[in-house]
Protein backbone atom coordinates (compact mmCIF):
# COMPACT_ATOMS: atom_id res chain seq x y z
CA UNK A 1 0.00 0.00 0.00
CA UNK A 2 1.43 3.46 -0.93
CA UNK A 3 2.01 5.97 1.95
CA UNK A 4 -0.02 9.34 2.21
CA UNK A 5 -1.89 12.10 3.18
CA UNK A 6 -4.60 12.87 2.91
CA UNK A 7 -4.72 16.98 3.40
CA UNK A 8 -8.12 18.61 3.28
CA UNK A 9 -9.70 22.23 3.79
CA UNK A 10 -13.15 23.16 3.29
CA UNK A 11 -13.29 26.84 4.15
CA UNK A 12 -13.33 29.36 1.84
CA UNK A 13 -10.75 31.96 2.72
CA UNK A 14 -11.23 35.98 1.66
CA UNK A 15 -7.98 38.10 2.15
CA UNK A 16 -6.62 41.37 2.29
CA UNK A 17 -7.41 44.62 4.17
CA UNK A 18 -10.68 45.73 4.13
CA UNK A 19 -12.02 42.53 2.93
CA UNK A 20 -14.73 42.36 5.34
CA UNK A 21 -16.58 44.54 2.35
CA UNK A 22 -17.04 41.44 0.79
CA UNK A 23 -19.55 39.90 3.52
CA UNK A 24 -22.49 41.31 1.41
CA UNK A 25 -22.20 38.99 -0.80
CA UNK A 26 -21.94 35.82 1.42
CA UNK A 27 -24.98 33.58 1.20
CA UNK A 28 -24.45 32.47 4.29
CA UNK A 29 -25.48 36.00 5.12
CA UNK A 30 -28.65 36.50 3.37
CA UNK A 31 -31.92 36.70 5.22
CA UNK A 32 -30.57 34.55 7.86
CA UNK A 33 -30.92 34.86 11.52
CA UNK A 34 -26.84 36.02 12.85
CA UNK A 35 -25.25 35.98 15.58
CA UNK A 36 -22.01 37.78 16.47
CA UNK A 37 -19.41 36.56 19.29
CA UNK A 38 -17.17 38.94 20.04
CA UNK A 39 -15.04 40.43 23.26
CA UNK A 40 -16.05 43.28 25.31
CA UNK A 41 -12.80 45.33 24.29
CA UNK A 42 -13.34 44.82 20.26
CA UNK A 43 -16.96 46.19 21.48
CA UNK A 44 -15.53 49.24 23.65
CA UNK A 45 -13.25 50.23 20.71
CA UNK A 46 -16.01 50.56 17.67
CA UNK A 47 -14.30 47.51 15.86
CA UNK A 48 -17.83 45.93 15.40
CA UNK A 49 -19.25 48.90 14.11
CA UNK A 50 -18.69 48.40 10.28
CA UNK A 51 -19.38 44.63 10.33
CA UNK A 52 -22.73 45.57 11.86
CA UNK A 53 -23.65 47.67 8.99
CA UNK A 54 -22.95 45.10 6.46
CA UNK A 55 -24.19 42.73 8.26
CA UNK A 56 -27.93 44.31 8.89
CA UNK A 57 -28.10 45.35 5.44
CA UNK A 58 -28.29 41.61 4.25
CA UNK A 59 -29.20 39.69 7.27
CA UNK A 60 -33.01 38.87 8.72
CA UNK A 61 -31.41 39.77 12.28
CA UNK A 62 -28.48 40.36 14.01
CA UNK A 63 -27.61 39.58 17.78
CA UNK A 64 -24.15 40.49 19.07
CA UNK A 65 -22.81 37.88 21.86
CA UNK A 66 -20.21 39.89 23.84
CA UNK A 67 -17.71 37.19 25.75
CA UNK A 68 -15.44 38.50 28.34
CA UNK A 69 -12.08 39.09 27.81
CA UNK A 70 -10.38 37.01 29.91
CA UNK A 71 -10.03 33.07 28.28
CA UNK A 72 -10.67 31.64 31.69
CA UNK A 73 -14.09 32.45 32.10
CA UNK A 74 -16.32 29.52 31.38
CA UNK A 75 -18.69 30.90 28.26
CA UNK A 76 -19.31 27.72 26.15
CA UNK A 77 -22.60 26.26 28.12
CA UNK A 78 -23.86 30.30 28.20
CA UNK A 79 -23.08 30.86 24.22
CA UNK A 80 -24.97 27.52 23.03
CA UNK A 81 -27.75 28.38 24.74
CA UNK A 82 -27.92 31.52 23.18
CA UNK A 83 -27.36 29.99 19.89
CA UNK A 84 -29.94 27.48 20.33
CA UNK A 85 -33.03 29.69 21.80
CA UNK A 86 -32.66 32.25 19.09
CA UNK A 87 -32.47 29.42 16.16
CA UNK A 88 -29.28 31.22 14.87
CA UNK A 89 -28.67 30.21 10.80
CA UNK A 90 -25.34 31.69 10.97
CA UNK A 91 -22.19 32.48 13.63
CA UNK A 92 -19.53 34.87 13.13
CA UNK A 93 -16.41 35.09 15.43
CA UNK A 94 -14.95 37.86 15.76
CA UNK A 95 -12.11 38.05 17.87
CA UNK A 96 -8.91 36.05 19.08
CA UNK A 97 -8.84 32.69 19.37
CA UNK A 98 -10.53 32.40 22.54
CA UNK A 99 -13.65 34.13 21.09
CA UNK A 100 -13.40 31.72 17.71
CA UNK A 101 -13.31 28.82 19.94
CA UNK A 102 -16.41 29.90 22.08
CA UNK A 103 -17.75 30.18 17.95
CA UNK A 104 -16.40 27.65 16.96
CA UNK A 105 -18.31 25.55 19.81
CA UNK A 106 -21.93 27.30 19.27
CA UNK A 107 -21.89 25.94 16.03
CA UNK A 108 -21.19 22.07 16.77
CA UNK A 109 -23.15 21.98 19.63
CA UNK A 110 -26.25 23.99 18.48
CA UNK A 111 -26.51 22.66 15.08
CA UNK A 112 -29.41 19.98 14.39
CA UNK A 113 -29.90 18.16 11.45
CA UNK A 114 -33.49 20.53 11.15
CA UNK A 115 -31.25 23.75 11.65
CA UNK A 116 -27.57 23.60 10.59
CA UNK A 117 -25.51 27.00 11.21
CA UNK A 118 -22.99 28.29 8.85
CA UNK A 119 -19.80 29.55 10.54
CA UNK A 120 -17.93 32.64 9.22
CA UNK A 121 -14.29 33.19 11.36
CA UNK A 122 -13.21 36.73 11.37
CA UNK A 123 -10.00 36.76 13.52
CA UNK A 124 -9.27 40.37 14.25
CA UNK A 125 -5.29 39.53 15.11
CA UNK A 126 -2.57 36.58 14.04
CA UNK A 127 -3.62 33.53 15.98
CA UNK A 128 -4.17 30.36 15.30
CA UNK A 129 -7.38 29.90 13.48
CA UNK A 130 -9.51 27.60 15.08
CA UNK A 131 -12.03 26.97 12.32
CA UNK A 132 -9.79 25.31 10.31
CA UNK A 133 -9.09 22.47 12.54
CA UNK A 134 -10.84 18.95 12.86
CA UNK A 135 -9.74 18.94 16.42
CA UNK A 136 -9.75 22.00 19.16
CA UNK A 137 -9.68 22.09 22.38
CA UNK A 138 -12.03 24.25 24.69
CA UNK A 139 -13.21 24.22 28.95
CA UNK A 140 -16.80 24.40 29.56
CA UNK A 141 -18.55 26.55 32.04
CA UNK A 142 -18.08 24.66 35.04
CA UNK A 143 -14.29 23.25 34.64
CA UNK A 144 -10.96 24.61 33.77
CA UNK A 145 -9.64 21.92 31.85
CA UNK A 146 -10.00 22.32 27.76
CA UNK A 147 -10.84 19.03 26.02
CA UNK A 148 -10.86 18.31 22.88
CA UNK A 149 -13.35 18.00 20.62
CA UNK A 150 -13.30 17.10 16.58
CA UNK A 151 -15.80 17.70 14.22
CA UNK A 152 -15.78 18.44 10.50
CA UNK A 153 -19.42 19.85 9.99
CA UNK A 154 -18.76 23.09 12.41
CA UNK A 155 -15.09 23.95 10.59
CA UNK A 156 -15.76 27.33 9.05
CA UNK A 157 -17.52 27.92 6.05
CA UNK A 158 -16.03 30.98 5.54
CA UNK A 159 -12.29 32.89 6.91
CA UNK A 160 -12.10 36.27 6.75
CA UNK A 161 -8.17 37.44 6.90
CA UNK A 162 -8.63 41.61 7.10
CA UNK A 163 -5.22 43.23 8.63
CA UNK A 164 -7.18 46.34 9.11
CA UNK A 165 -8.47 44.82 12.31
CA UNK A 166 -5.28 45.09 13.75
CA UNK A 167 -5.02 48.24 13.92
CA UNK A 168 -7.50 47.98 16.86
CA UNK A 169 -5.17 45.74 19.28
CA UNK A 170 -2.02 46.50 21.12
CA UNK A 171 1.08 45.88 19.15
CA UNK A 172 2.28 43.63 22.24
CA UNK A 173 -0.79 41.80 22.16
CA UNK A 174 -0.46 40.86 18.40
CA UNK A 175 3.12 40.00 19.18
CA UNK A 176 1.90 37.76 21.53
CA UNK A 177 -0.54 36.13 19.92
CA UNK A 178 2.13 35.85 16.80
CA UNK A 179 4.65 34.09 19.26
CA UNK A 180 1.67 31.42 19.89
CA UNK A 181 1.38 30.72 15.86
CA UNK A 182 5.05 30.35 16.14
CA UNK A 183 5.40 28.16 18.98
CA UNK A 184 2.93 25.71 17.41
CA UNK A 185 4.20 25.60 13.67
CA UNK A 186 7.12 24.55 15.94
CA UNK A 187 5.25 21.66 17.29
CA UNK A 188 3.69 20.55 14.47
CA UNK A 189 7.07 20.32 12.69
CA UNK A 190 8.77 18.42 15.29
CA UNK A 191 5.81 16.02 15.46
CA UNK A 192 5.77 12.70 14.46
CA UNK A 193 2.88 12.86 12.57
CA UNK A 194 4.79 16.03 9.73
CA UNK A 195 4.32 14.95 5.94
CA UNK A 196 6.25 16.75 3.54
CA UNK A 197 3.24 19.37 3.41
CA UNK A 198 2.88 20.32 6.94
CA UNK A 199 6.67 20.75 6.61
CA UNK A 200 6.71 22.80 4.12
CA UNK A 201 3.73 25.10 5.70
CA UNK A 202 5.35 24.75 9.20
CA UNK A 203 8.49 26.31 7.53
CA UNK A 204 6.84 28.82 6.03
CA UNK A 205 5.42 30.13 8.81
CA UNK A 206 8.39 29.73 10.93
CA UNK A 207 10.09 32.09 8.03
CA UNK A 208 6.88 35.11 7.81
CA UNK A 209 6.25 35.25 11.32
CA UNK A 210 10.13 35.74 12.40
CA UNK A 211 10.91 38.22 10.16
CA UNK A 212 7.97 40.64 10.70
CA UNK A 213 7.98 39.53 14.37
CA UNK A 214 11.56 41.03 14.37
CA UNK A 215 10.04 44.04 12.57
CA UNK A 216 7.20 45.11 14.03
CA UNK A 217 8.40 46.24 17.69
CA UNK A 218 10.09 49.06 15.75
CA UNK A 219 6.98 49.87 13.22
CA UNK A 220 4.21 49.60 14.87
CA UNK A 221 2.32 50.93 12.32
CA UNK A 222 3.29 49.11 9.39
CA UNK A 223 -0.13 47.07 8.35
CA UNK A 224 2.18 45.15 5.81
CA UNK A 225 3.88 43.33 8.77
CA UNK A 226 0.96 42.91 10.33
CA UNK A 227 -0.95 41.29 7.39
CA UNK A 228 2.38 38.84 6.43
CA UNK A 229 1.95 38.00 10.71
CA UNK A 230 -1.55 36.74 9.44
CA UNK A 231 -0.40 35.23 6.98
CA UNK A 232 2.07 33.33 8.84
CA UNK A 233 -0.36 32.21 11.26
CA UNK A 234 -2.62 30.97 8.50
CA UNK A 235 0.06 28.65 7.58
CA UNK A 236 0.82 27.73 10.98
CA UNK A 237 -2.40 26.51 11.25
CA UNK A 238 -2.85 24.36 8.02
CA UNK A 239 0.55 22.86 9.65
CA UNK A 240 -1.23 22.07 12.93
CA UNK A 241 -4.15 20.71 10.88
CA UNK A 242 -2.24 18.46 8.55
CA UNK A 243 -0.21 17.05 11.68
CA UNK A 244 -0.22 17.75 15.09
CA UNK A 245 0.68 20.33 18.11
CA UNK A 246 3.29 19.21 20.60
CA UNK A 247 5.28 20.17 23.73
CA UNK A 248 4.59 23.80 23.53
CA UNK A 249 0.43 23.54 23.00
CA UNK A 250 0.51 20.82 26.40
CA UNK A 251 2.17 23.23 28.25
CA UNK A 252 0.54 26.03 27.33
CA UNK A 253 -2.94 24.89 27.61
CA UNK A 254 -2.26 23.22 30.78
CA UNK A 255 -1.30 26.53 32.23
CA UNK A 256 -4.39 27.76 31.10
CA UNK A 257 -6.35 25.28 32.92
CA UNK A 258 -4.56 25.99 36.33
CA UNK A 259 -5.05 29.87 35.96
CA UNK A 260 -1.63 30.66 36.09
CA UNK A 261 -1.73 32.81 32.64
CA UNK A 262 -3.47 32.21 29.47
CA UNK A 263 -2.59 29.61 26.02
CA UNK A 264 -1.17 32.75 24.23
CA UNK A 265 1.14 33.71 27.45
CA UNK A 266 2.18 30.44 28.39
CA UNK A 267 3.23 29.47 24.56
CA UNK A 268 5.52 32.04 24.92
CA UNK A 269 6.74 31.45 28.47
CA UNK A 270 7.35 27.87 27.86
CA UNK A 271 8.93 28.13 23.42
CA UNK A 272 12.56 28.15 24.38
CA UNK A 273 12.62 25.10 27.23
CA UNK A 274 10.59 23.22 25.17
CA UNK A 275 12.88 24.06 22.39
CA UNK A 276 15.88 23.57 24.18
CA UNK A 277 14.60 20.07 25.04
CA UNK A 278 13.79 19.07 21.48
CA UNK A 279 16.85 19.70 19.85
CA UNK A 280 18.93 16.62 20.09
CA UNK A 281 16.22 14.60 18.64
CA UNK A 282 15.08 17.41 15.72
CA UNK A 283 18.91 18.19 14.78
CA UNK A 284 17.79 18.42 10.85
CA UNK A 285 14.66 20.12 11.61
CA UNK A 286 16.89 22.86 13.15
CA UNK A 287 18.69 22.96 10.22
CA UNK A 288 15.89 23.27 7.97
CA UNK A 289 14.73 26.13 9.94
CA UNK A 290 18.14 27.66 9.70
CA UNK A 291 17.86 27.62 6.26
CA UNK A 292 14.64 29.86 5.99
CA UNK A 293 15.91 32.33 8.65
CA UNK A 294 18.54 32.44 6.35
CA UNK A 295 21.14 31.52 8.90
CA UNK A 296 24.73 30.91 7.40
CA UNK A 297 25.21 27.09 6.73
CA UNK A 298 26.97 24.97 9.61
CA UNK A 299 27.04 21.70 11.13
CA UNK A 300 23.61 20.57 12.43
CA UNK A 301 24.51 21.09 15.74
CA UNK A 302 26.16 24.53 15.10
CA UNK A 303 22.58 25.44 13.24
CA UNK A 304 20.26 24.45 16.27
CA UNK A 305 22.53 26.82 18.29
CA UNK A 306 22.09 29.51 15.83
CA UNK A 307 18.66 28.87 15.44
CA UNK A 308 17.68 29.18 19.12
CA UNK A 309 20.32 32.19 19.73
CA UNK A 310 17.56 33.82 17.17
CA UNK A 311 14.42 32.75 18.50
CA UNK A 312 15.30 33.98 21.75
CA UNK A 313 16.38 37.38 20.46
CA UNK A 314 13.16 37.87 18.97
CA UNK A 315 10.97 36.87 22.18
CA UNK A 316 13.41 39.37 23.90
CA UNK A 317 13.09 42.06 20.72
CA UNK A 318 8.81 41.50 21.10
CA UNK A 319 8.96 41.62 25.23
CA UNK A 320 7.66 38.28 25.96
CA UNK A 321 7.27 37.62 29.41
CA UNK A 322 9.03 34.66 31.18
CA UNK A 323 6.92 31.67 32.83
CA UNK A 324 8.26 33.52 36.45
CA UNK A 325 6.26 37.06 35.95
CA UNK A 326 3.07 34.92 36.33
CA UNK A 327 1.92 33.50 39.61
CA UNK A 328 2.29 29.91 40.89
CA UNK A 329 3.46 27.23 42.89
CA UNK A 330 6.13 24.43 42.89
CA UNK A 331 2.62 21.95 43.32
CA UNK A 332 0.83 23.72 40.29
CA UNK A 333 3.37 23.30 38.37
CA UNK A 334 3.25 19.55 38.97
CA UNK A 335 -0.35 19.88 37.88
CA UNK A 336 0.23 21.78 35.11
CA UNK A 337 2.91 18.45 33.95
CA UNK A 338 0.56 16.33 35.10
CA UNK A 339 -2.12 17.52 32.94
CA UNK A 340 -0.23 18.16 29.89
CA UNK A 341 1.48 14.46 29.83
CA UNK A 342 -2.40 13.25 29.06
CA UNK A 343 -3.15 14.65 25.85
CA UNK A 344 -2.98 12.38 22.92
CA UNK A 345 -0.76 14.48 21.06
CA UNK A 346 2.25 13.79 23.15
CA UNK A 347 2.35 10.73 22.20
CA UNK A 348 3.25 12.25 18.61
CA UNK A 349 6.64 13.51 20.02
CA UNK A 350 9.87 12.95 18.23
CA UNK A 351 11.75 12.71 22.01
CA UNK A 352 8.99 11.44 24.25
CA UNK A 353 8.14 13.82 26.82
CA UNK A 354 5.96 12.44 30.17
CA UNK A 355 5.42 14.06 33.71
CA UNK A 356 9.18 14.36 34.61
CA UNK A 357 10.56 15.36 31.21
CA UNK A 358 7.80 18.54 31.35
CA UNK A 359 8.45 19.11 34.86
CA UNK A 360 12.24 19.09 33.91
CA UNK A 361 11.08 21.51 31.00
CA UNK A 362 8.91 23.82 33.44
CA UNK A 363 11.58 24.31 35.84
CA UNK A 364 14.15 24.77 33.45
CA UNK A 365 11.02 27.50 31.95
CA UNK A 366 11.52 29.28 35.56
CA UNK A 367 14.58 29.33 35.94
CA UNK A 368 16.11 30.35 32.37
CA UNK A 369 13.07 32.55 31.07
CA UNK A 370 14.07 33.78 27.85
CA UNK A 371 17.46 35.41 28.52
CA UNK A 372 19.59 33.01 27.89
CA UNK A 373 22.91 32.41 26.69
CA UNK A 374 23.71 29.85 24.37
CA UNK A 375 27.27 28.33 24.57
CA UNK A 376 28.44 25.79 21.73
CA UNK A 377 30.65 23.16 23.03
CA UNK A 378 32.18 19.40 21.01
CA UNK A 379 30.16 17.29 22.00
CA UNK A 380 26.69 18.92 23.97
CA UNK A 381 24.47 21.99 24.29
CA UNK A 382 25.19 24.40 26.77
CA UNK A 383 22.50 27.07 28.17
CA UNK A 384 23.95 29.49 30.73
CA UNK A 385 21.07 31.63 32.56
CA UNK A 386 22.27 35.04 32.90
CA UNK A 387 21.98 36.83 36.67
CA UNK A 388 23.74 39.72 37.77
CA UNK A 389 25.34 37.74 40.46
CA UNK A 390 26.38 34.41 39.18
CA UNK A 391 25.87 32.04 36.02
CA UNK A 392 24.71 28.28 36.21
CA UNK A 393 24.85 26.28 33.65
CA UNK A 394 22.56 23.26 32.56
CA UNK A 395 23.54 20.72 29.90
CA UNK A 396 21.11 19.36 27.56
Amino acid sequence: MLDFNYFHIPTRIIQGYESYTNLSELPELFKKRVIMVTDQNLMNLGATQNLRRFIENVSYGLIFHEISSDPHNGVQDDAVLLAQESCAQTIIGFGDTHVLTVARAMVQFASTEANPISYIEIPSIPCIYTGLLETYYIASNYETLKKPYKDLSSRADWLVLDSSYTEFSRVDTILESSVQSLAYAIDALFSRNVSMLSESYALKAIELIMFAGNRLPNEPTNIKLKNELMMGSLLASFAVQSSNLGICAGLAMSLSNSLVCTEIEGAGATLMSSLEYSVVSNLDKFQKIARVLEIEEKDPLESSIQVLGTIRDLLQQMEIKPLKAYPFTSNILEIVAKQASRYQFMLDLSRPAGYYELTDILNSAVINGIDVSLDLRADNISVTNRSKNKETATTI
